[in-house]
């Protein structure tokens, strides 16, 4: 993932998760790591006529 310049590109984030350190049920976190995705868009494109055609950015928040 690249990261981008420190400039706002979201105004509306639609939701996220932690990353988990494993793949399994256990949904265990790296407190050491922690990584959070999320998803954003700009108020231009949240205009969009219809939900499903807004076009989202996925980042990366890193500790």
């Amino acid at each position: 993932m690249t990261p981008l310049p420190l400039a706002d590109w979201t105004t509306s984030i639609s939701h996220g998760e932690l990353i988990r350190s494993t793949n399994d049920e256990t949904l265990e976190i790296g407190p050491a790591d922690l990584r959070f995705v999320f998803q954003g868009v700009d108020e231009q494109g949240y205009k969009a006529p219809k939900y499903g055609s807004i076009p989202w950015k996925i980042s990366l928040l890193t500790q």
